[in-house]
């Protein structure tokens, strides 16, 4: 009976990786398939402008979203004030938030009528309205990362630094980076494949010059209901986040496998 309960056990926990790799494994035949019929469907000028603004947008958005986070997170552990707590609880309450939210936000800030209108003038739809929607949504998640990170360090090292004086440079590169540096390339790579797989943002704020895969694939099914155009982008999509997301699990297992063999592991 015990045979039987552990062959039940392992069939169901197995069940679904199956069908999940199955649904994948279809999807990528039948995109080949439309592909292969009329594969001369798309300008190869405007696909690559497409991949290329995809990867730049989104390379550039994670960038300015580890800065912000770190910045904010470094400000959170260094300082005591009236409402931090209140200030962590919003930066929890960003993993829910809905990507309307924030781009009704955004509008509502850096529109036509909105307050920094008042103060210069500025234009959100475009390419920097993209990078302040995904700035937005993104580095409360770095902050939140980093400030787990950061709190972890030792009351005895920051009195330690305080008293040689060190500069703020000293201080990120003795005190705050050997605890940033796991964990920066993951968290670049999960917000990468955020904002390139990004839709909503893009859709609002960008323009027909101003496009990724994602969007460029919703207006060749919607508007020109051209199947193979549109399995096209969504072949060089699934291809370029297939490549991050295995070069982020190779990098983890190779961080894994180096801490395995150092001292702090051994008995």
């Amino acid at each position: 009976m015990k045979t039987i309960k552990k062959y039940l056990t392992v069939s169901v926990s197995l069940l679904a990786p199956i069908l999940i790799v199955g649904f994948i494994l279809t999807s990528i035949w039948v995109l080949l398939l439309y592909w292969s019929q009329d594969s001369q469907s798309v300008s190869q000028a405007y696909l690559f402008k497409i991949i290329r603004f995809s990867i730049y947008q989104a390379s550039l958005s994670s960038l300015l979203s580890i800065i912000v986070g770190f910045f904010l997170a470094r400000f959170l552990v260094r300082r005591v004030f009236f409402g931090k707590s209140f200030v962590i609880a919003c930066l929890n309450a960003s993993f829910t938030m809905p990507v309307m939210v924030v781009i009704i936000m955004v509008v509502l800030f850096y529109g036509h009528s909105g307050l920094i209108q008042s103060v210069i003038d500025f234009s959100v739809y475009g390419f920097s309205g993209i990078l302040i929607a995904h700035v937005f949504l993104n580095a409360p998640y770095c902050a939140r990362l980093y400030l787990n990170a950061l709190s972890s360090q030792k009351t005895a090292l920051m009195q330690q630094a305080s008293l040689l004086q060190f500069s703020d440079y000293h201080c990120f590169k003795y005190l705050d980076w050997p605890l940033l540096k796991p964990i920066i390339l993951p968290s670049f790579g999960f917000i990468f494949l955020i904002c390139f797989n990004s839709f909503a943002i893009v859709k609002i704020f960008g323009s027909n010059s101003i496009t990724t895969l994602e969007v460029a694939i919703y207006h060749a099914i919607k508007h020109q209901f051209d199947i193979h155009q549109a399995s096209i982008y969504a072949i060089f999509q699934f291809s370029i986040g297939f490549v991050v997301a295995i070069s982020l699990l190779r990098f983890n297992s190779i961080k894994l496998y180096s801490l395995s063999k150092s001292k702090v592991f051994r008995a």
